[in-house]
């Protein structure tokens, strides 16, 4: 059992976390509940189906919510703990609108004060890279390098985005890169969802971040909880992405 936590959210509803935990350890938390009478409901929480708490309350949400709370309790002092420092890490260059209508599909170098450079650090871009050693790709996919005069800015994807799109998906799932492939902002609503179905059909995990105009996508390979905790292990119990607890009182 581990329990996962987000660094940037201390108060985060405890059902939701101890759901987190339960898919990050690839198994599931259940919530199983009796009537002990008209004024009082027993709630039992197990996680990958042995029993953690059992309690009672005068609600059935009464009852969950606090069988929740003492399930997370107990495991932080029971288990190991993971937490998640960043939303988002990557070490290379964002390229928003603006900077792919100026480039003319030339690559150049982007300032700090660059809306694509801010977006990063509100999302918790650390200067660190991608993935668990934090080495990362060194140049994100961005709507530049994806533009061949094939009328970029349509709404639509086109045929010649899905097969470039598809051909960078594919050798990216292919390598043995740890880290995570990002897509800049820049791209339309109907490109990033065919990102989307690309990655999903392809067995891996995506993510849009951020809103409207500054909205941008991550593409990243499942790995085991057996893996990110041996990498853990490995970097002294911390990355630019995770940190490792050990648990307070084990016995």
């Amino acid at each position: 059992m581990i329990l996962v936590r987000l660094d940037w959210d201390d108060n985060e509803n405890p059902c939701d976390l101890l759901n987190r935990s339960a898919s990050f350890c690839q198994t599931q938390s259940q919530w199983e509940y009796q009537n002990q009478s008209p004024s009082t409901t027993v709630c039992v929480v197990k996680f990958g189906g042995i029993e953690i708490v059992r309690t009672t309350g005068s609600t059935k949400a009464e009852a969950r919510d606090d069988a929740t709370r003492q399930a997370v309790d107990l495991m932080a002092q029971k288990c190991f703990t993971i937490r998640i420092r960043n939303r988002f890490c990557s070490n290379g260059t964002a390229v928003d609108l603006t900077d792919v209508e100026s480039s003319s599909n030339e690559k150049s170098g982007i300032v700090k004060e660059n809306v694509g450079h801010k977006l990063l650090k509100l999302m918790g871009w650390s200067g660190g890279g991608l993935g668990k050693d934090g080495s990362g790709i060194a140049e994100p996919i961005t709507a530049a390098s994806m533009n061949h005069g094939e009328g970029f800015g349509a709404q639509s994807a086109s045929k010649h985005f899905k097969k470039r799109i598809e051909a960078i998906i594919e050798d990216f799932a292919k390598s043995n890169s740890p880290y995570d492939l990002v897509f800049t902002t820049g791209f339309t609503n109907d490109q990033r969802k065919e990102m989307h179905q690309i990655a999903r059909r392809i067995g891996l995990k995506s993510k849009s971040l951020g809103k409207d105009a500054d909205r941008f996508l991550t593409i990243s390979k499942k790995f085991s909880c057996q893996d990110i905790v041996r990498e853990l292990v490995a970097k002294g119990g911390q990355t630019d992405k995770y940190t490792l607890i050990p648990p307070p009182n084990p016995s």
